[in-house]
């Protein structure tokens, strides 16, 4: 796995999060404001994204990609 696989990974799991979100809000609130319509799925998304970041192994660098819904890590070799 590389690492641009990794991150197109995190970032399509973050777009598809906050339009999934976004779109129920305009469907059961259509009358809130433009600035919630916004800010509440992009807090949403940001908090259940997968997180990457650098871990120092006896292997050497890896980048290590961890999700709430995920049990165990993605490793990449730095």
């Amino acid at each position: 796995m590389s690492y641009l696989k990794l991150f197109l990974i995190r970032y399509v799991i973050f777009l598809v999060l906050f339009f999934g979100i976004w779109f129920l809000l305009n469907i059961f609130f259509p009358a809130l404001d433009d600035i919630f319509r916004l800010g509440i799925p992009a807090v949403i998304a940001v908090i259940f994204s997968p997180r990457i970041k650098n871990v120092e192994t006896q292997s050497g660098k890896k980048l290590q990609m961890t999700w709430l819904f995920s049990k165990k890590p993605l490793f990449v070799q730095k």
